[in-house]
């Protein structure tokens, strides 16, 4: 296990701190089985080649804590609310993002 400390998209080229040792992973053809990661991430890392120069064949994600917040709660406090009703042109992004997602066409490699 470790954390990545920096990702390059450029070169597709990322350090993490792997048990203490600072590895140079090459991540362009990595699989993500549980989503992006990004910098700070823990991370669990499949390579082949020394930690100096290694090429990533799997980068799994290691999830945070989530953080609940009681709407309800928030709503009856004098505090100010951190966030804010949707505007009608967030509102049409996300269903355009939608609509165009649906149809998008999954490829596969055999």
């Amino acid at each position: 296990m470790g954390v990545i400390k920096s990702m390059v998209d450029s070169t597709q080229m990322m350090t993490a701190d792997i048990n203490g040792e600072d590895g140079l992973f090459f991540y362009g053809d990595a699989a993500f089985p549980n989503g992006a990661v990004m910098p700070g991430d823990s991370v669990v890392i499949s390579y082949r080649g020394a930690l100096s120069k290694a090429v990533a064949s799997s980068i799994k994600l290691i999830p945070r804590k989530g953080t609940i917040v009681d709407l309800d709660a928030l709503r009856k406090s004098d505090e100010p609310q951190l966030t804010k009703p949707a505007t009608e042109e967030s509102l049409k992004n996300m269903k355009d993002f939608k609509e165009k997602s649906s149809r998008a066409k999954v490829v596969t490699s055999d």
